[in-house]
């Protein structure tokens, strides 16, 4: 959201100079292009934040929802009347919480029939709130009682598929959020989210669970295990949005499935539990984490494929946008003497955007690479470089235009060839450790896929 904020202040900015200029220059057709790009950066730049915020409004229902499944656990889990009150006091605010939020949000929605299965999703779980109470207390009284057991079972079941629907409706109104270009700023800010996190967490992560999943660990899943895979599938659509196509579709349907199977397999976690005799329930249970296994090493692969495509596309320029932008600030121009910051501005200004982008790019591939690296020391390596080249890249711009405004200002001049300098360093030091991490045969595969399609 930060990032989203920042971006609106610069078109902004841009804008006021757009306005100026067209004061200055009413007839000039340049300076009315200006005014029209900057109004439609501005216009985009509005509708970024507005995403963004849409999407946090979106993820704090989820995050309801899940709390209430947990109330819901500790509900099923009481043995006591004393500990049936707590536990289900807990609940009912857990659920006026999610329906609070689940009302404001089908008001904002313009789609029909979204709006209506979460007005009956609320409904369903809403009217099951005093139905589970009384049985629950049937239960805890009889506890010995199959048919009591039955009807609180019935009841969980209810209230269960009506939470699984809610998150199931808000986690499609993420994947489905519009994007500006090939990314919108929903899908930056889960890339920001991702860059928080320590280097080589995902491979970290997928390895953990694919122990879990294995025959001697599955029988003993935690909510760790779920967290992790919410984590794995986070981090991999954050890299699929910023992939082609066909493979962002892919990796999209890898992490559904996987979702689907962690949903499977946690339904069939508390089955065991509730029937530990139960033969078949069990190995179905095995099954179901085979596939989520085989699932798993599949959306690894994506991944990788993923990060080629992405490194293609990232280094078809490497310090040429920098350069672009020093060759603008240390041109000699007709008129000597310092110039008017304004002046300066309008010419840096184009390729500073293009700069900043490229940066970016460069940065969330980095990133998205030290996730999946497998060698921490290597891993490490690359999440420093990306935080050099995120420090930096807000000095040049600033070290440009103090150059431009006085060319001859011999102090402005050594600090933007410093700046320079470390860029070079920090830019060969991330080529040099993707070179290290990508496989070199299907990185030409992709670049000639990418010189076919352009050709």
């Amino acid at each position: 959201m930060p990032k989203a904020c920042e971006r609106m202040k610069s078109t902004g900015r841009n804008v006021l100079m757009a306005v100026q200029r067209l004061q200055a220059e009413p007839h000039s057709d340049v300076a009315k292009e200006n005014m029209v790009t900057a109004a439609r950066s501005l216009l985009r730049a509005t509708i970024k934040v507005l995403l963004v915020s849409d999407g946090a409004e979106v993820r704090r229902i989820i995050q309801a929802a899940h709390f209430v499944q947990d109330r819901l656990h500790l509900v099923q889990s009481v043995e006591s009347m004393k500990a049936l009150v707590v536990a289900f006091k807990a609940f009912t605010e857990s659920v006026m919480t999610l329906s609070s939020l689940c009302d404001q949000r089908q008001q904002d929605l313009t789609q029909p029939e979204t709006k209506e299965r979460i007005l009956v999703a609320m409904d369903t779980l809403r009217k099951a709130v005093p139905t589970l109470s009384t049985a629950m207390q049937t239960h805890v009284k009889y506890h010995s009682n199959a048919q009591a057991k039955a009807s609180r079972d019935f009841v969980i079941s209810q209230v269960s598929a009506a939470i699984s629907d809610i998150i199931g409706l808000m986690g499609s109104q993420l994947q489905d959020a519009p994007a500006t270009g090939d990314r919108s700023d929903l899908e930056e800010e889960m890339a920001e989210k991702t860059h928080q996190e320590e280097p080589g967490h995902f491979a970290a992560k997928l390895d953990k669970l694919l122990q879990l999943l294995s025959p001697n660990y599955r029988a003993s899943l935690d909510a760790d295990f779920y967290s992790h895979v919410a984590d794995v599938v986070r981090h991999s659509m954050s890299v699929g949005s910023l992939s082609r196509e066909k493979l962002r579709e892919q990796i999209t349907s890898s992490c559904k499935q996987i979702l689907k199977q962690r949903g499977l397999i946690q339904d069939q976690s508390q089955g065991i539990r509730d029937n530990p005799a139960f033969c078949q329930l069990r190995s179905d249970f095995g099954s179901s984490c085979e596939s989520l296994a085989k699932e798993l090493l599949v959306l690894e692969k994506l991944v990788k494929f993923a990060l080629i495509g992405q490194t293609v596309d990232a280094f078809v320029e490497t310090v040429e946008p920098l350069d672009r932008m020093v060759k603008a600030a240390t041109t000699a121009l007709k008129d000597k003497g310092p110039l008017r910051e304004k002046d300066c501005i309008r010419i840096l200004q184009p390729l500073e955007d293009t700069f900043h982008e490229h940066t970016d790019r460069m940065c969330q591939l980095g990133s998205f690479a030290s996730a999946s690296c497998t060698d921490i020391q290597r891993a490490s390596s690359l999440f420093q470089v990306v935080g050099s080249l995120e420090r930096l890249d807000p000095e040049v711009f600033p070290a440009c235009l103090a150059v431009r405004q006085d060319i001859l200002d011999k102090g402005a001049v050594r600090h933007l060839k410093l700046i320079r300098r470390q860029w070079l360093s920090e830019v060969q030091r991330l080529v040099e450790a993707m070179d290290d991490l990508i496989d070199a045969n299907r990185f030409l595969e992709v670049s000639g896929e990418e010189y076919l399609a352009g050709s």
